[in-house]
């Protein structure tokens, strides 16, 4: 659902000059995606989910107060995405407007851009931890 990117020229250029004084930076940077990036996006991206209020006995809990999240890695990437029966959060991220439901709230992009500079942050860390240790 959601991508993350790099997006900022000053936390680009200061990753990238991380990443030529390493000789493989690409496995550093996927372990720092999968032991604090991605959990930091979803930190991020879970106070943004609308809550619908609804309860009744066996209703599972909402999205804002569970898991919903599943992450996805590739070679320096992680996607965040809605597992499950929590697969709904489609529709009130950038699904169609309804007469019952409110479409278009973007908060799996908005929590993503929050997460951005700390998770570059979390990346730059572990190539500086791994220039001074090695």
């Amino acid at each position: 659902m959601a991508n993350w990117e790099i997006t900022g020229a000053e936390a680009f250029d200061e990753l990238n000059k991380m990443m030529e004084k390493i000789a493989t930076p690409g496995p550093i940077i996927d372990q720092a995606l999968r032991s604090e990036g991605a959990k930091t996006i979803e930190e991020r991206i879970k106070p943004l989910i609308p809550r619908s209020g609804r309860t009744w006995r066996g209703k599972a809990p909402a999205a804002a107060s569970a898991q919903p999240f599943t992450d996805v890695y590739s070679p320096m990437a992680v996607e965040v995405v809605a597992r499950g029966r929590y697969g709904y959060l489609y529709f009130p991220n950038d699904g169609s407007n309804t007469r019952s439901h409110a479409g278009n709230q973007q908060f799996m992009e908005r929590g993503l851009e929050a997460a951005t500079d700390t998770v570059i942050e979390q990346c730059v860390k572990a190539l500086l931890e791994n220039l001074e240790g090695g």
